[in-house]
């Protein structure tokens, strides 16, 4: 096992927080063990294990191999494909009512009936 430690930044210089990084092959792929970390806020990281090859990955940024060492930087670019993300949240449209009648329990979800301690599970196409 060896201890692999580093910085990752961006091209201004800038540390790339919570950026991945990881023993892989020559091509960046992660190697079967699964041995990585991912940067602090400042872009350091630490960890241990075996391989040949380190990468480091970061979203928006070509990821870059280099061979082993102890102690390695690296500074990732922009790959410029991430145009833009768009994230998308809605309201429910209707809050589902809940009954208790004694050992009945009926959920105003359409298909769902619990009675006692049975279950009975009704799908509606």
């Amino acid at each position: 096992m060896i201890t692999v430690s580093g910085n990752i930044s961006d091209s201004s210089g800038g540390p790339l927080p919570q950026a991945n990084v990881y023993f892989s092959d020559r091509n960046g792929n992660i190697l079967p063990s699964h041995q990585g970390t991912a940067s602090n806020n400042q872009g350091q990281f630490e960890f241990e294990g075996n391989g040949a090859y380190i990468t480091a990955s970061y979203v928006g940024y070509q990821k870059e191999t280099k061979p082993i060492k102890r102690s390695l930087d690296f500074v990732l670019t922009s790959n410029n494909e991430l145009k833009e993300v768009e994230v998308i949240g809605e309201k429910p449209k209707s809050i589902i009512p809940v009954k208790n009648n004694n050992n009945l329990i009926v959920a105003g979800m359409v298909g769902i009936l619990l009675v006692s301690a049975s279950f009975l599970f009704l799908y509606k196409k």
